[in-house]
């Protein structure tokens, strides 16, 4: 055993483990003295490495005692062999995962090559009802395989998809919509959530995108000083490097200085013109609001009861039971109200819907009487339609202005056909009515946030962040400026079906853009096709140098 000066015992390279007390308060060797160090016990059998590492701790602890400086000890390098114990070295395995993946690359998109999308996103691409059904029982996260045919990244592709009938394989979709297949990959059903999501995807490298010479020089007048800009009075737009001529002057006024009316072409009416005699009197209660409503505003219901009556007699609706116990019935030619007109159900509920919007209770109580809790009373819409006919309304009306065909489909595969007739027929009362000369376009959110699933039962879904209901199904309309009234409404598809509406492509089946008149000749912007499609539809009248010409059979009111 081995003391040192104080009397304190030392660890013996034979002895058994023991615990050695530092009375130091300096720190030595990034220990406070004091700290106890316990040794490690000696092991049966030990090899001669172990034993000279005892015998050189032992020395090393016997010199800190003293207060010796402890030696320095350089550090390694890691090491790239892995010892055994044994006291042989095997090399150490490289990263697999990482080495496989920068070998394999990631996998391209290109034609001729596979790739792959679910059946969610491909059921409201089809076209035809051969091609939905051969997909219809498919989970939506099936996976659907083709091979790319032809197209490019920008525009979209034309892909001819296995699963398709074998004269309708092709489809055209958007690239964000394909998953590139790597060379002899296996194509599986279903993705597996346990899979990798970084070997599913893509990898897409952003490569820096050039600017036109139209974002170059509206960049560079855009970052001068405000000072600058308020002095300037001229600005040139420059389209195209490729042609001299492409430079378009604007003369930039000071403030308080506008364009004169003489020097504005374009003269319009400063009182609404119909096309039709509406039969509004002077007085209020002299005129049927409902009726000049529903003649000149809405689409058209002729038939709409007995489309209700009949999609609620197949036991496929989901109120089949409640209509045949409570013996719903919205067709009525009696007469027995006064009214010979078969569909005044269907109109008195459309009224309703109206009226519910001046109440501030909702849903079913506004089918209770009596007091409320607030100053008035319940509105007691019973008076008017029970509930359950109202409920039966509801039901049926989303869907009985299309086609048959779509009446009892499942959620996720009801398409925007469904509801365009009723879009369309708007559109044509309005236009039939209004003598447009001035029209302000915007858009209308209709708020929809899915619970559940990816769309929420809707073909798709437009998120714009700067409305303040940025997730929901978008309308591109056009406003009448005299009275304020919408003339068009036009349903923001998903990106698939907006590429082939009117104005955006002159060759769909080659994807040939049409050409703007704008110097160079670019091709037409999915926005001013747009303007285009609502200008016309709105049938807005051209403006006259000199005077405002009302077309025939327009009439003042």
């Amino acid at each position: 055993m081995m003391q040192d000066e104080d009397g304190n015992e030392l660890y013996a390279p034979d002895a058994a483990p023991a615990v050695v007390p530092r009375p130091s308060p300096t720190p030595v060797g990034g220990l406070l003295a004091g700290d106890l160090v316990r040794t490690p016990p000696e092991t049966t059998g030990a090899s001669p490495i172990d034993s000279a590492s005892r015998h050189e701790t032992a020395a090393v602890l016997a010199s800190l005692a003293n207060g010796a400086t402890p030696p320095l000890v350089a550090a390694e390098e890691p090491a790239s062999e892995t010892a055994t114990a044994s006291g042989t070295k095997r090399p150490t395995p490289l990263n697999t995962s990482r080495h496989t993946k920068a070998k394999q690359g990631a996998a391209r998109i290109h034609v001729g090559g596979r790739c792959k999308t679910s059946r969610g996103q491909l059921f409201h691409l089809l076209s035809t009802e051969e091609q939905k059904a051969t997909i219809r029982e498919f989970n939506n996260n099936h996976n659907c395989f083709g091979t790319i045919k032809s197209g490019n990244s920008s525009q979209g592709y034309n892909v001819v998809f296995d699963c398709l009938p074998a004269d309708q394989k092709e489809v055209f979709i958007r690239r964000k919509n394909l998953t590139a297949m790597a060379k002899g990959s296996e194509e599986v059903t279903f993705d597996r959530p346990s899979d990798d999501p970084e070997k599913l995807a893509e990898i897409r490298v952003k490569k820096s995108k050039k600017l036109s010479p139209f974002q170059v020089c509206n960049d560079a007048f855009v970052s001068m000083e405000d000072d600058v800009i308020s002095v300037a009075k001229t600005f040139d737009m420059h389209w195209s490097s490729a042609e001299e001529d492409s430079v378009v002057p604007w003369t930039i006024l000071p403030d308080g200085v506008h364009v004169t009316e003489a020097e504005d072409p374009l003269l319009y009416p400063e009182d609404v013109h119909f096309k039709k005699t509406l039969d509004i009197s002077e007085k209020d209660c002299d005129t049927d609001f409902p009726k000049v409503f529903f003649d000149h505003f809405m689409p058209d219901l002729i038939g709409m009861a007995a489309k209700i009556d009949k999609f609620h007699s197949s036991i496929r609706s989901p109120m089949y039971q409640t209509a045949k116990s409570d013996r719903i019935q919205f067709h009525d030619d009696t007469g027995y109200f006064g009214d010979k007109d078969p569909d005044w159900m269907v109109k008195q509920c459309f009224l309703l819907l109206i009226a519910s919007c001046l109440e501030t209770e909702n849903g079913s109580d506004l089918w209770k009487r009596g007091p409320s809790s607030g100053r008035k009373e319940y509105p007691d819409f019973g008076q008017y339609m029970p509930l359950n006919y109202w409920k039966a309304f509801c039901c049926a009306i989303g869907v009985c202005f299309g086609d048959e065909k779509y009446w009892y489909l499942d959620k996720r595969d009801i398409p925007w056909d469904v509801i365009v007739p009723a879009v369309s027929g708007f559109n044509k009362k309005r236009e039939e009515l209004f003598s447009v000369f001035l029209l302000m376009l915007d858009e209308s959110m209709i708020g929809w946030r899915p619970k559940s699933t990816k769309t929420g039962g809707l073909p798709n879904l437009t998120y714009e962040p700067r409305k303040p209901v940025p997730l929901g199904t978008m309308l591109r309309n056009g406003v009448e400026c005299i009275t304020g009234c919408l003339v068009n409404q036009d349903i923001v598809m998903n990106a698939e079906r907006q590429n082939f509406k009117k104005h955006l492509y002159a060759d769909k089946e080659e994807q040939i853009r049409e050409k703007t008149c704008l110097p160079g000749k670019p091709d037409m912007p999915a926005h001013t096709a747009e303007t285009l499609r609502q200008v016309e539809d709105a049938n807005v009248l051209r403006g006259a140098v000199a005077k405002y010409v009302v077309p025939s059979g327009d009439r003042k009111h």
